[in-house]
């Protein structure tokens, strides 16, 4: 049996793995040792499938502090600064025709662009881009607790740590959003292509 991991998987693993851990190091919950790194790589990547298992189960709470979903926002008409989608009367009709349903919603009718998108490459890589920002917003969370929890004292680093979660969480509804637009984009090609 052949098991294949692509860069994603590599890397969406061992960088929150080795960040969680070096915090670990940094606090002394783990004492490092130089002989230990292969180890300690493994141990990485453990914690970052983890992490990346618990912003996938997360995703839901995300679409709370976003007001909704990336999908049922731009099927609606509503960008966010730097995603606009302006064709979304005209996807929405074409996906209607689609819909075994009189009132599809805005899911059902996502899934039926998914199936014309998926394979993309570019879509690929705008699903993976998103999903290691999520994964990335979910290691600073556990990042920002553990320092939050040594350093509740400090103003400074308190502040810090909202800011880069502020910049991460605003980061990962972008690439949500960018995903979001583009299989809406690959259906509406493949649709005025077979016109």
């Amino acid at each position: 049996m052949q098991i294949n991991f692509s860069a994603y998987n590599i890397l969406s693993a061992l960088i929150p793995g080795f960040v969680i851990l070096f915090l670990l190091f940094h606090f002394e919950y783990i004492r490092f040792e130089k002989e230990y790194m292969i180890p300690y790589t493994a141990v990485a990547f453990i914690i970052g499938y983890f992490v990346n298992t618990l912003s996938s189960w997360l995703e839901g709470l995300l679409y709370i502090t976003w007001g909704g979903k990336p999908s049922d926002a731009l099927l609606s008409g509503k960008s966010i600064w730097k995603v606009q989608f302006y064709a979304h009367k005209e996807v929405r009709e074409k996906l209607n025709t689609e819909s075994t349903n009189i009132d599809p919603t805005n899911d059902e009718l996502f899934q039926i662009a998914q199936r014309y998108a998926s394979g993309n490459s570019k879509v690929n890589a705008l699903q993976n881009s998103y999903a290691f920002s999520r994964v990335m917003l979910t290691t600073i969370v556990i990042c920002f607790v553990l320092v939050v929890y040594h350093y509740h004292a400090n103003i400074k680093i308190i502040f810090g740590g909202l800011v880069l979660l502020s910049v991460a969480w605003l980061r990962c509804k972008q690439m949500g959003y960018y995903f979001v637009r583009e299989v809406l984009n690959q259906y509406l090609n493949q649709g005025n292509s077979q016109d």
